[in-house]
């Protein structure tokens, strides 16, 4: 399939995949552990992708209260390289349509890195703001009362596919409506949405290191729920050491990579060069 995302491009030839994403936790370090996606254009039937995922990581009790899954409902389901090589082949080259895009962007981009695949080049627009235009008389604009107001058929919210065939009930109501104004072509659409988003590492260094470090078992799940790891840091004035650290986030400074975390030695928030962390446990 060629790309079809030209600002030039008429509407009606663009092929669209509305996706959404259920995760492990509600931290942006989380895992992705649902997959749904629609497939469609202006004109014709809609395709279907969905899955499960298995992410290595239990799933937190704030998690399962928004979507429900447990985690013996993922026995069997693929692991995540498989889950994700399957979807972006789906998508191909279309373009990319999120509800509150960031998150799923940033959610995407974090697997990405983990599992080591090179990021997609299709551009993400986000039916939130096209929704904030389009139907400004509205008290919010919560996917679920987007789905009630528009009257998209959903089986169950805060799932993944009926989720995102919300976000194409979102998307064909907008281009239907002609709202917030007449939309002719990719370009005026995007424009209508804020511009786009794309998928990325989460650090644009993209290093070595910083890849190696997220996909040590130990990191993520600490990073999403601020628990303790030990790290045996080969820097600082004291030589090589075995520190327990509270993790907070990975930051990028001057194209060198950082663990920030609460150092629990001394209680005092640090940085750690993740090229001289070695063992995490």
């Amino acid at each position: 399939m060629t790309t079809c995302w030209h600002p030039d491009t008429d509407i009606g030839e663009v092929t669209f995949c509305a996706f959404d994403l259920e995760t492990t936790g509600l931290s942006s370090y989380s895992r992705v552990l649902e997959i749904g996606a629609v497939r469609f254009r202006s004109r014709g039937e809609p395709e279907t992708f969905t899955t499960l995922v298995q992410p290595g990581q239990p799933i937190s009790a704030g998690a399962r209260a928004v979507h429900g899954i447990e985690d013996n409902m993922l026995d069997g389901a693929p692991p995540p390289q498989d889950a994700v090589a399957a979807f972006l082949e789906f998508c191909d080259s279309s373009v990319l349509v999120a509800h509150n895009a960031r998150f799923d962007v940033a959610m995407l981009s974090l697997e990405l890195t983990i599992l080591g695949m090179p990021a997609p080049a299709n551009p993400v627009l986000d039916s939130l703001a096209l929704s904030r235009r389009a139907f400004r008389h509205l008290d919010n604009y919560r996917l679920e009362t987007l789905a009630r107001y528009l009257q998209v058929p959903a089986d169950r919210m805060h799932r993944a596919l009926p989720d995102a065939q919300a976000v194409r009930g979102i998307i064909e109501a907008a281009l239907r409506a002609g709202c917030p104004r007449e939309m002719r072509t990719f370009g005026e659409l995007m424009e209508c949405t804020g511009g786009a988003l794309y998928i990325q590492s989460p650090l644009s260094i993209g290093s070595h290191a910083a890849n190696r470090f997220l996909r040590t078992a130990a990191v993520l799940p600490a990073l999403a729920s601020s628990s303790v790891v030990h790290i045996t840091y080969m820097g600082g004035s004291k030589g090589t050491r075995v520190r327990p650290v509270r993790p907070i986030r990975m930051v990028e400074r001057n194209g060198v990579a950082y663990l920030d975390a609460i150092c629990l030695i001394d209680g005092r928030r640090k940085f750690f060069r993740v090229d001289l962390i070695g063992d995490i446990h």
